[in-house]
């Protein structure tokens, strides 16, 4: 799992960098001192230090935060046309967009449960 979520923060920050206007700017300092700390969190998480763990689950909201704001724009951004409740669906459920949300939810869920918190001290 912790694999999983150093890919998951690999591909958060490409998206992030790519909605980025200008490839110098604070937003991209920002976004980089993020994935800095998603490394160093997964690094703790190897080593099963608590602070990690309270970290991760600090960057899963934020994340679940990041996949709320894909969910509505993918919701509400048609341009041209007028989409049935169907294709709005559909557009929600891309993989590139649920997976900014689904994997924050999957990652609270697994990190919250008992068996898993007890092994971070």
């Amino acid at each position: 799992m912790i694999a999983l979520g150093l890919a998951f923060g690999i591909y958060v920050c490409y998206a992030l960098v790519s909605i980025t206007d200008k490839l110098l700017s604070p937003w991209t300092i920002l976004q980089g001192a993020i994935f800095s700390a998603w490394v160093i969190c997964v690094w703790g998480l190897w080593k099963s230090r608590r602070w990690a763990w309270q970290l991760s689950l600090f960057l899963a909201l934020a994340a679940f935060g990041f996949g709320g704001y894909v969910f509505h724009f993918t919701w509400t951004f048609w341009i041209f046309e007028k989409p049935t409740l169907l294709d709005r669906m559909a557009s929600t459920l891309h993989p590139q967009a649920s997976l900014f949300w689904i994997f924050p939810l999957v990652w609270l869920i697994y990190f919250s449960r008992t068996r898993v918190r007890e092994q971070f001290k």
